[in-house]
């Protein structure tokens, strides 16, 4: 998908320069992947602010580090806004791939598709 297609969508988040925000990545005007940061992401637990939201790579880009770097970028640009605590949920088959980027199980069992709530230390 063309990369002015994906920022004509993304406009409000990409225009930012707090929160909501959505980081795109592309390589060569092409879409490869998207996270977003919003204020809630799970019903489960409204106590918890800011989220990691709708991490995607897209297929023929995976495997590349695209992921680890828009959470990186995230992560960064949240630590500038004065955050110091990330949230996201994820299935439980990738539980690994966030604990090797030093995300820590804070909650199991989340809904029916048995989410993970993790979090992530990135301020002050």
């Amino acid at each position: 998908m063309p990369f002015d297609d994906i920022r004509a969508g993304f406009a409000r988040h990409m225009e930012t320069d707090g929160m909501p925000f959505t980081l795109v990545a592309e390589r060569d005007g092409m879409f490869c992947g998207t996270v977003s940061v919003i204020a809630s992401d799970e019903p489960a637990r409204l106590d918890l602010t800011p989220w990691i939201a709708a991490l995607w790579v897209d297929e023929g880009a995976r495997g590349q580090g695209i992921a680890r770097a828009l959470l990186q970028d995230a992560a960064a640009r949240c630590k500038a806004l004065g955050v110091e605590t990330l949230f996201l949920t994820a299935r439980p088959h990738l539980r690994g791939f966030y604990e090797s980027l030093s995300w820590r199980a804070i909650d199991d069992d989340i809904g029916p598709a048995k989410l993970i709530v993790f979090e992530k230390a990135v301020g002050a």
